[in-house]
């Protein structure tokens, strides 16, 4: 899966919505994909964003 931001918000940290999320982390799950790299990127984005 990948997702490419417009250049213009490339550089910008920002906080999925709650329910963009959970569509995105039941779609690692339905495929096998282990969510522990996308719990870490959120992780990572509340970092940046303190």
């Amino acid at each position: 899966m990948l997702y490419v931001m417009v250049k213009e918000y490339e550089k910008m940290s920002a906080m999925p919505s709650d329910y963009y999320f959970e569509i995105i982390r039941q779609g690692y799950q339905d495929n096998g994909i282990n969510t522990e790299p996308l719990n870490e990127a959120v992780a990572n984005t509340k970092v940046e964003l303190r």
